[in-house]
């Protein structure tokens, strides 16, 4: 048990070392101080971590500005100039007076950014770099570190310049986790109109879903096959939506439609979260067992409840919310067999006696829909409220 103990004493020793040589001047690269960072949020050392995103961002400023400077002064010889706006043409100039510095700072950036995203246009690639100053991956972090304390105004601010700044991230994909977080803060300080806006900012990438004003094909074709059947046994067989960065989206949104009283978009959004939770689950099961097939619903679940990573994912992307939310959107809007039918099957199967318990009850409280027209005769009549109540 000592030893334990020194070797943590011995490791928290060594990263604080570590640290303090970074804040009195290292000139290490800024992606080093922000990785520092994330290990410093890690260990709650929230204070810590704001100073290594700072002293990121004086070391990116200060690299950004430096090159923009350099390069700017490159392209002033007449031999440069004469290659005109032609990004290619200025690079083989730069080449010919040997000014390998330069070429080098065009290199750093064709990595992230081919010649071809500035159109092959020189002047555009100097006004990427001016631009490229900015520190939205900083921001983001700063951001995210308030989030984490409470101070969801101070929060917001970063999230908000971070996302003006997305077209600068390195990694263009982390602009869902700005987006997400602007969203959730949003939503901690009341403003639900801007949750929703931004939610719905992740879904105009997702051809499935249309548009907030048009549904597409397939999510028509979707529906369709809700209102039809009275299993939902079609519906989980037949499609599949492989837009796992949208699930978040689409959990939160059915859950707020679902709060407002607003039926039919909490069936849409709740039956392609539903659809990704099952495509993801099957898919992670064809990894962990090349002999897997699709059979159903219940056996996903059951499976899933087998293998402890699938379930931990599954927990942590709350996807037993996801299956509750689909049920409970199909019964405001009408379809109570549907909702019943995937209530019993979430019951049955889900790997959690806490949400088994809660299908059970919610199946229980469902009061079935029964069709009556003014030309059933009273044996029909007697027919249809059997075949409801059984």
């Amino acid at each position: 048990m000592k030893k334990i103990i020194i070797l943590g004493l011995v490791n928290v020793l060594c990263f604080n070392l570590f640290a303090i040589e970074y804040l009195q001047g290292s000139t290490d690269k800024a992606w080093h101080l922000m990785e520092t960072a994330k290990i410093a949020i890690e260990r709650k050392e929230f204070g810590n971590a704001l100073l290594y995103v700072e002293r990121a961002v004086e070391v990116h400023t200060k690299e950004y500005k430096e090159n923009y400077e350099y390069l700017k002064n490159a392209l002033k010889p007449r031999q440069v100039k004469r290659a005109g706006d032609d990004i290619q043409e200025v690079y083989k100039a730069l080449e010919e007076r040997d000014d390998y510095d330069a070429c080098k700072i065009m290199d750093t950036i064709f990595l992230l950014r081919p010649p071809v995203f500035f159109d092959f246009s020189i002047s555009r690639f100097m006004s990427y770099l001016e631009e490229k100053v900015a520190f939205p991956e900083a921001d983001y972090i700063t951001g995210k570190i308030y989030s984490i304390q409470g101070e969801y105004k101070q929060a917001m601010f970063y999230f908000e310049r971070a996302y003006s700044k997305v077209h600068l991230l390195e990694i263009p994909d982390e602009r869902f986790s700005i987006i997400y977080s602007i969203a959730d803060v949003a939503g901690l300080l009341g403003q639900h109109d801007m949750q929703e806006k931004y939610l719905l900012l992740v879904l105009t990438e997702d051809p499935t879903f249309g548009s907030t004003v048009l549904e597409s094909s397939k999510l028509k074709a979707m529906l369709n096959t809700i209102t039809k059947e009275k299993t939902t046994d079609k519906f989980f067989r037949l499609y599949r939506v492989n837009k796992e960065i949208a699930l978040k989206a689409y959990r939160d949104l059915s859950k707020m439609y679902l709060e407002a009283g607003n039926t039919k978009r909490s069936l849409t959004t709740s039956a392609l979260a539903a659809s990704i939770a099952l495509t993801s689950l099957s898919s992670m099961l064809e990894k962990s067992d090349f002999s897997y097939v699709y059979s159903n619903f219940k056996d996903v679940l059951t499976r899933t409840g087998k293998n402890a990573g699938i379930r931990q994912w599954a927990e942590d992307k709350k996807l037993w919310d996801v299956f509750i939310n689909f049920a409970d959107a199909m019964e405001v809007n009408g379809y109570s067999a549907q909702a019943i039918d995937m209530y019993h099957k979430i019951a049955e199967s889900v790997p959690s006696v806490d949400y088994a318990q809660r299908a059970m009850y919610k199946a229980s409280s469902v009061v079935p829909t029964v069709s009556i027209t003014a030309d059933s005769d009273v044996y029909s009549i007697v027919e249809a409220l059997e075949e409801a109540f059984n």
